[in-house]
C-alpha cells in the first residue's frame, strides 16, 4: 500500500539493514586509497579552481563549509548526467572524489546518509515519506531522527526525538538521542536541557554494557536499525564528548573522555572489517584524545603526546586530514616540551608536509622544512637541553605556545591587601613572611610591617598555596585485550 506509512518505514530499514550488512560483514569491500596518487592529485591547483566555479554556478560560496561544496558538486554531476553529458559528468565525478578526500569521517558519513545514491539516503527517503504519512508515528520519527542524525543535522532530529518522547516519555535511549541532538543545538537553552538527558542516557547505556557484558549478545532477528541501544552506533559514544563539552568541572571531563578511550577499542574488536563504523568509531576515540590534549596533567603531557602520536600513526585513516591535523598538532606539544627531540620534530615536519600535499597550504611546506633543519641540528645533542633551535623558534605556532599568557591585573594596595615590595621606611623592619620584598609602600614612620602582612613563620612563604595535584592512577585497571598500540596510552590515562 503506498500509502501506509508502516510500509515505507519497514522498507527504509530494510535499505538500512542492507546498508549495515555490507559495511559490518562483507568481505572484499574495503578501499585503500593510493597516498602518492592522492597526494600528485592534491598538487592539481586547476581542480580547486574548478571546484570554485561549480560552486559559484549553484550558489555557494568560495568560503562554505566542505559538505557544502561537495553538495554543489554532486549536484552538479546529477544535473549533467540528466543532460545525458557523460564525459562532463565523469570529470565532476573525478572532483568529487578528490574534494571528498579532505572530509572527516563524520562529514563523509553524513554526505552519504544524505545523499540518493546510497543506501542509508534511500532509506532516509523513505522514512521522510512514512513520517509525512503518519506525522505522529513513534517508528517514522524514530527511524528519520536517526537519519538526521547521521546527516548532523541536529536541530531536525531533535524535533522528531520530541515526538518520539510524547508518545512514549519514559524511554532512556529515546532520551539519550535527544540530549545528543540538543547539545549540538545553538541555542544556551537546549543546551542546558540537554546536560540532563546526557547524564540520564550515558548511565542507562553504561548499565546496558555491563548487562551485555554479563548475559552476552541476543541473537534475535532484530534489525540493526530498530534496536535501542548498539554499540555499532558511534553517536551513542558521541554523547560522552558532547556531555564533557558541557562539564565545567576538569576532572568530571577527563573521566567521560578516559571512558571513551577505554570502550572504543574493544569495540573495534568485534568488527570484521575496516569499513565506515569502523572508522566513524575510531574517529570518537581520535576526537577523544584531542580533547584531552587540553587537560592532561603537564607532568604528563610529554609521555602522552608520544605515546598518541605512534598510534596516529598506525591508524588505517592516517591520510584523513583531521587525523593529520590532530597528529601535528600533538607533536607541537612534544616539541614544546622537548625542542631538541630530533624524532619529535622529525615525525612533526612529516605531518606538516602531508597536510601540505593534501592542502596545498605553502606555510604548512615552509614549518615542515623548518622542522627537518631543525632534527638535523639537534642530532648528537641532550634531548634535555634547554636551548630552543633557532628553525623552531622562528615558527608561528612556537611563538604562540611560548607566548606569555596575560594576566588579571594585581588588586590596587589597600587596607588587608598585600602592596608591592620597596624597602621599609625608616624604623619599620619589614616582617619576614611579608607578600613581596620589604614593607608595604607608604608605612607610616616607626610603624612595622604594612597592615594586612603576615608575620614571622605566616604562611605567605614562597610558593605558599602552589600545591601540586597529581591523579591517583594505581586504581586504574589495566587493558589486556585492547590493541598493543594503545595499552601504553590507557596506562597513562
Amino acid at each position: 500500500n503506498p500509502k501506509s506509512s508502516k510500509a515505507h518505514c519497514r522498507l527504509g530499514v530494510v535499505l538500512e539493514e542492507i546498508h549495515h550488512v555490507l559495511d559490518l560483514m562483507a568481505k572484499g569491500k574495503e578501499q585503500k586509497v593510493d597516498a602518492s596518487s592522492a597526494n600528485k592529485e592534491a598538487k592539481d591547483s586547476s581542480k580547486l579552481e574548478e571546484i570554485d566555479a561549480i560552486c559559484q554556478l549553484h550558489g555557494v560560496a568560495a568560503t562554505a563549509s566542505l559538505s557544502e561544496k561537495l553538495k554543489a558538486i554532486d549536484q552538479e554531476y546529477h544535473s549533467l548526467k540528466a543532460k545525458g553529458d557523460s564525459f562532463k559528468a565523469d570529470r565532476v565525478q573525478e572532483l568529487y572524489a578528490w574534494k571528498s578526500k579532505q572530509a572527516s569521517t563524520a562529514e563523509m558519513i553524513s554526505l552519504s546518509a544524505g545523499s540518493n545514491e546510497t543506501y542509508l539516503g534511500k532509506a532516509g527517503r523513505k522514512y521522510e515519506d512514512g513520517v509525512s504519512l503518519e506525522p505522529s508515528s513513534y517508528s517514522s520519527n524514530y527511524l528519520l531522527g536517526w537519519s538526521y542524525l547521521r546527516q548532523l543535522k541536529f536541530v531536525d532530529a531533535a524535533a522528531r526525538f520530541r515526538v518520539c518522547l510524547g508518545a512514549k516519555p519514559l524511554l532512556k535511549h529515546v532520551r539519550f538521542l535527544l540530549g545528543i541532538a540538543l547539545s549540538q543545538c545553538s541555542d544556551d537553552g537546549s543546551k542546558n536541557e540537554a546536560t540532563g538527558y546526557l547524564k540520564e542516557g550515558i548511565l542507562s547505556y553504561q548499565h546496558w554494557i555491563s548487562c551485555l557484558k554479563r548475559d552476552g549478545a541476543r541473537n534475535d532477528s532484530q534489525m540493526v536499525a530498530e534496536t535501542e541501544f548498539s554499540l555499532y552506533k558511534p553517536q551513542y559514544l558521541m554523547g560522552f564528548i558532547y556531555l564533557a563539552d558541557l562539564t565545567p568541572a576538569k576532572e568530571d571531563k577527563r573521566k567521560l573522555l578516559q571512558t571513551v578511550v577505554y570502550l572504543v577499542p574493544r569495540i573495534l574488536q568485534t568488527l570484521q572489517q575496516r569499513g565506515e563504523t569502523y572508522l566513524s568509531i575510531e574517529a570518537v576515540m581520535f576526537t577523544a584524545m584531542e580533547k584531552m590534549l587540553s587537560i592532561v596533567e603537564t607532568t604528563e603531557i610529554q609521555t602522552f603526546c608520544k605515546r598518541l602520536s605512534g598510534l596516529l600513526s598506525k591508524s588505517p585513516g592516517s591520510t584523513n586530514k583531521k587525523l593529520l591535523e590532530l597528529q601535528a598538532e600533538t607533536c607541537k606539544k612534544c616539541v614544546f616540551v622537548e625542542t631538541n627531540n630530533g624524532k619529535s620534530l622529525a615525525v612533526l615536519g612529516d605531518a606538516l608536509l602531508a597536510l601540505f600535499e593534501m592542502t596545498g597550504n605553502k606555510p604548512l611546506l615552509k614549518d615542515a622544512e623548518q622542522c627537518f633543519r631543525a632534527a638535523i641540528q639537534v642530532e648528537g645533542k641532550a634531548i634535555t637541553s634547554k636551548s630552543v633551535p633557532e628553525e623552531v623558534r622562528a615558527m608561528q605556532w612556537y611563538k604562540e605556545m611560548a607566548a606569555p599568557k596575560s594576566k588579571s591585573p594585581p588588586p590596587a594596595a589597600g587596607k588587608g591587601a598585600p602592596a608591592k615590595g620597596g624597602p621599609a621606611k625608616r624604623g619599620g623592619a619589614a616582617t619576614r613572611g611579608a607578600a613581596g620584598r620589604g614593607a608595604a609602600r607608604g608605612a607610616a614612620r616607626g610603624r612595622g610591617a604594612a597592615r594586612g602582612a603576615a608575620s614571622r613563620g605566616g604562611a605567605a612563604g614562597a610558593g605558599a598555596g602552589k600545591v601540586p595535584v597529581k591523579c591517583d592512577h594505581s586504581k586504574k585497571e589495566k587493558s589486556t585485550d585492547c590493541d598493543s598500540a594503545l595499552i601504553p596510552l590507557l596506562n597513562i590515562l
